[in-house]
């Protein structure tokens, strides 16, 4: 096979990439998103999506090696072709010298090498200098990145005041909750004081009413001991006996003894 042939169908392989594509892409953008549909990488996330460094660092390092090795496989292409078109002006050199006709063929293959390396070298220019586009792309998306994650530590002003007015709703529930305790403690000593005011209300009563029973005691002990008085003048001067006198007074102390006994035992009673 004709090597002219054969490295015209190579360049025109790689100015294809294997596939027929017509590129109407003007910014990086619609370029991803022609790669995503031709090649299918899913390098493309859309204008509505969230952005991801990660994932968009990862596409250009694949679009970034695939440049790369299509340089490569050009420059061996272009390498070719320079050494092949050497060959030719050797080729029509020498029989230029013998005076020979160096042929149709020959020149005609000597063209057709010239423009295919031409061409080879414009194409290896524009790989070398998409491949500059792609490293700085690369580069300014990883910027982006460190940024980004910089900034996913920094509370937003908005979150700093949200934090800020829970804390102090934090604190305020807080001091509600303490008030609350003392209140219920406060409440709790303020039954007990008066259950205990109560009690003494109800000893103050019975109190008074044993000093009222004890007064009415002593009225009628003193009754008794001036009719004792006044009986034992009597009898001195009638002769009548003065038990009568006697027995009152004992069933007025044993009274008074049975009452102050019920009295203990309501006490002692739970």
């Amino acid at each position: 096979m004709d090597w002219t042939v054969r490295v015209q169908e190579q360049l025109d392989d790689w100015e294809r990439r294997g596939k027929e594509v017509v590129s109407e892409a003007t910014s990086d953008e619609d370029y991803f998103r022609a790669y995503a549909q031709w090649y299918g990488a899913q390098v493309y996330k859309g204008t509505r999506q969230p952005l991801d460094p990660e994932g968009r660092i990862s596409s250009l390092e694949g679009i970034l090696h695939s440049t790369i090795q299509q340089r490569d496989d050009l420059q061996a292409v272009v390498d070719q072709l320079r050494a092949e078109l050497d060959r030719a002006q050797h080729m029509v050199g020498g029989a230029s010298s013998s005076r020979e006709d160096p042929g149709r063929s020959v020149l005609e293959g000597q063209l057709t090498a010239a423009a295919a390396a031409a061409r080879a070298e414009d194409a290896f220019a524009q790989l070398r200098e998409r491949e500059q586009e792609l490293r700085t792309a690369l580069a300014r998306t990883t910027t982006l990145e460190a940024e980004m994650a910089e900034l996913r530590l920094r509370p937003e002003a908005a979150e700093v005041a949200q934090w800020r007015q829970e804390a102090k709703e934090t604190s305020r529930w807080r001091q509600e909750a303490e008030a609350a305790a003392r209140w219920r403690q406060e409440a709790k000593e303020v039954a007990r004081l008066r259950a205990e005011a109560g009690d003494l209300r109800t000893q103050l009563g019975e109190e008074r009413h044993r000093d009222d029973m004890l007064r009415s005691e002593m009225k009628g002990l003193e009754r008794a001991l001036a009719l004792v008085g006044r009986s034992r003048s009597v009898t001195s001067r009638s002769g009548i006996p003065s038990g009568s006198a006697g027995h009152y007074l004992m069933g007025s102390s044993g009274r008074w003894r049975n009452e102050e006994e019920e009295r203990r035992r309501r006490e002692r009673a739970p």
